[in-house]
């Protein structure tokens, strides 16, 4: 063998030039060669001739298998980055949905998913680190392959679920879970630090022959924290309520945006119907789904994170409507508004609460502030020197829901209140309940101590007004007397300053006149 032809388009290249080490004994080597300004790879074999002094020397260019090999092992790492959590090092959803679907299609009767999530995932990120969170995930799939009595696939969804999908009857997978959840030891070692684990788990089962994995996944996903029990199973109804309350929440957003909501005004009133104040109240009729309850939208705004813009949005449209009746000389009364303690917590509230009086320049005694009684504020100490603050500037602060909550004596004594207003489930047939009559005939009175006004909300009957009138309690607001209005239509009162001048207010009214009551 005289010489290498790699390519008969290009020139004889001498083996001498190539190869300037042969293998000196009987075996191959591998060597790495660049000819025309391309790199080659080719195997050397020597072998034995007759004897041992002479030899035959093949030279293989396996040049495109060394490729392919490099190839298919840079395809196997893409493959595993692509199938593997590379943080846990387990399985990734990629994979299980692969195998599920898998499961799936060969119609396997007794099939759930499994959905484990670390409930105090946050607390250990605080306290430990979370790049603990990971290496808990693969603890607990160690764990769970103790088991020989299921056979199951694993997977890391995130660094807060493992997900399993096993192959059980909806008989045994409660014992199956709780025995798991019970046998795991209290806390599991780490990195030389004991780590604290709280687990609950969401099931999911196939509840159509068209059901896939990528649908059974996520409904164990969200059983998991569809209520505070250790194991959920996934349910339609709490799924199609939760994907509602998410629309609504989308909507509700543009509706702020789009101006969509509506202030009507509940009067607040003496016995004889005479007008001491209004209530501004929200409104949402929405172009796409129609009327939403205050009762649906309000919540959902609260969790959201929606609440400080909705309140900003009625400041602004309050401070409007008030300059406008001004305009047109009207004389006015106080208009309430509601002040969540979410309201409190944030710096730009005071700000814009000021602000919108200031450019209209408006009195603040124009606006009480109604704090939900029920609210928990996550700064009380800002909470107190806002309202005290806010008081300084001359709005009222009112308690509203009095009673509902176990905070209402304390933010009695605590912060600034003028007035409250008792809630509706102490009001509603207090003609016929005896107990309730003293508990709220206790409440006017440690009122009247405190010099603080009190108001019975949700009045909807004479009987219900005539008893309240007994206990002490003057002031009104509810059906009975007039049910929330349009603007155009609480103008008309507040030109007469009372509900029984205006018909449409109290239809119950219209036949028997003015409730006296007694004194």
């Amino acid at each position: 063998m005289l010489h290498y032809d790699p390519l008969q388009h290009h020139s004889k290249v001498s083996i001498s030039d190539l190869f300037d080490d042969f293998p000196d004994s009987p075996g191959e080597m591998m060597v790495n060669r660049s000819i025309n300004g391309k790199m080659k790879a080719f195997k050397l074999v020597r072998s034995t001739f007759f004897n041992d002094e002479h030899f035959i020397l093949t030279i293989h260019d396996v040049t495109a298998k060394v490729m392919l090999h490099k190839t298919l092992a840079a395809q196997t790492v893409i493959n595993r980055q692509y199938k593997y959590n590379k943080e846990t090092g387990l399985a990734n959803r990629t994979w299980l949905e692969g195998k599920l679907d898998n499961l799936l299609d060969a119609n396997n009767t007794e099939l759930c998913v499994l959905a484990f999530k670390i409930n105090n995932a946050q607390f250990i990120a605080q306290k430990y680190s979370f790049k603990i969170l990971p290496l808990l995930i693969k603890a607990l799939a160690k764990y769970w392959q103790l088991r020989r009595d299921v056979k199951s696939y694993i997977a890391s969804i995130d660094n807060t679920n493992l997900t399993v999908v096993c192959q059980i009857s909806i008989m045994q997978v409660t014992n199956t879970i709780s025995s798991f959840i019970n046998q795991l030891p209290k806390t599991i070692e780490i990195d030389e630090q004991h780590i604290p684990i709280d687990l609950k788990a969401g099931i999911s089962f196939p509840d159509s022959a068209q059901c896939r994995a990528e649908k059974l996944i996520n409904n164990a996903l969200y059983a998991v924290d569809s209520t505070l029990a250790k194991i959920n199973f996934y349910e339609t109804s709490s799924q199609k309520q939760f994907i509602e309350h998410q629309e609504i929440n989308i909507l509700l957003e543009e509706a702020i945006l789009a101006d969509e909501l509506q202030v009507v005004y509940q009067p607040k009133v003496k016995a004889d119907g005479s007008l001491i104040g209004l209530e501004a109240l929200l409104r949402w009729h929405s172009p796409v789904i129609g009327f939403v309850s205050p009762a649906i939208f309000i919540p959902i705004a609260e969790n959201s994170g929606l609440v400080p813009k909705i309140t900003q949005w009625l400041i602004t449209n309050i401070c409007q409507q008030i300059l406008l009746w001004q305009k047109l000389d009207i004389d006015l009364v106080p208009i309430a508004l509601n002040i969540s303690a979410i309201d409190l917590d944030q710096d730009s509230f005071q700000q814009h609460l000021v602000q919108s009086l200031l450019q209209r320049k408006l009195n603040p005694k124009l606006l009480e502030l109604e704090l939900t009684e029920s609210a928990i504020s996550s700064d009380t100490g800002k909470a107190l020197s806002t309202t005290s603050t806010l008081t300084n500037w001359g709005f009222t602060i009112c308690l509203d829901d009095f009673g509902k909550g176990y905070s209402g004596l304390a933010k009695l004594i605590s912060y600034p209140v003028k007035s409250v207003k008792i809630d509706r489930q102490f009001i509603s047939d207090i003609h016929l309940d005896e107990r309730k009559s003293k508990v709220v005939e206790a409440m006017i009175a440690m009122c009247k101590v405190l010099n603080i006004d009190v108001l019975a909300e949700g009045t909807e009957s004479l009987d219900e007004v005539d008893k309240l009138l007994k206990l002490g309690c003057a002031n009104f607001q509810g059906y009975v007397f007039a049910k929330p209005l349009a603007s155009e239509k609480i103008e008309l009162i507040l030109k007469s300053k009372n509900v029984f001048d205006n018909r449409h207010a109290a239809p119950e009214y219209n036949a028997i006149g003015p409730f006296k009551g007694h004194s």
